[in-house]
């Protein structure tokens, strides 16, 4: 008897402490944006790397500042083709452009390589392990130039500030940046860039123009499914040239 008291309560805890998250979720502009559901986040990695950041960022929300999140553009290079961008925060100081990264291990990136590193630790029965990827600086430079080229279509001009999201899974080792533009943080750091802006920056972006940015960019936060597939395809067939 004490044993099914033990799993009643057990399941009692776990039903109440999901539903205070689901209503927080629910109350986020993530969720308003976006439309997923609080499950299918958190058993998606990436759609739950994207809330946590908003989660770190929200805090701005109280200033008037906005977010989008997964807002698919035409390339600048291509307009065939679509860049997908994970979270864009449009505040008072420019548009903060979020690449998030879910990379474990040490990470090793210099602004201007075309490559950064992930190092994986030795473990018991296997060797230490070193993985390349593309320089994520570079990845969002190509979703600002898509942003910058759409809004100046609509006589809209206002800075941008580059950020690299990293998990708090991995150490950043040895991050190489000079341009004030541009931040690399872990997620539980992201107010350290959030900082720096406010800090080299200045509030240049009145609310009516933040409204006016975010009405203009939000359609293509509600892209059909037929954008999305053909995303995903056109990223394939770059890896397979």
């Amino acid at each position: 008897m004490n044993l099914i008291i033990m799993w009643v309560l057990i399941i009692l805890i776990f039903m109440v402490y999901h539903a205070i998250k689901i209503e927080a979720f629910n109350a986020s502009s993530y969720h308003r944006s976006t439309g997923k559901t609080y499950f299918q986040v958190i058993f998606d990695k990436g759609l739950k790397g994207e809330y946590l950041t908003y989660k770190e960022l929200r805090f701005i929300e109280k200033d008037g500042n906005m977010f989008l999140f997964n807002v698919y553009l035409p390339k600048k290079s291509n307009n065939q083709e679509t860049t997908e961008i994970d979270v864009i925060a449009v505040t008072h100081y420019g548009l903060m452009v979020f690449e998030s990264k879910n990379y474990g291990g040490w990470i090793f990136g210099d602004e201007n390589s075309a490559k950064w590193c992930q190092s994986l630790p030795a473990t018991k029965g296997a060797k230490s392990q070193k993985e390349y990827f593309f320089n994520p600086i570079n990845q969002n430079k190509g979703h600002i130039s898509a942003l910058n080229q759409l809004l100046e279509d609509k006589g809209i001009n206002v800075p941008y500030w580059n950020v690299i999201v990293f998990s708090e899974h991995c150490e950043l080792k040895k991050i190489s940046i000079t341009s004030p533009n541009i931040s690399v943080v872990k997620r539980n750091d992201i107010h350290k860039a959030i900082k720096k802006i406010n800090t080299l920056g200045s509030p240049v972006v009145s609310d009516v123009d933040i409204l006016r940015i975010y009405e203009n960019l939000y359609p293509y936060s509600q892209v059909s499914d037929e954008v999305k597939t053909k995303h995903i395809e056109d990223i394939k067939n770059r890896v397979k040239k």
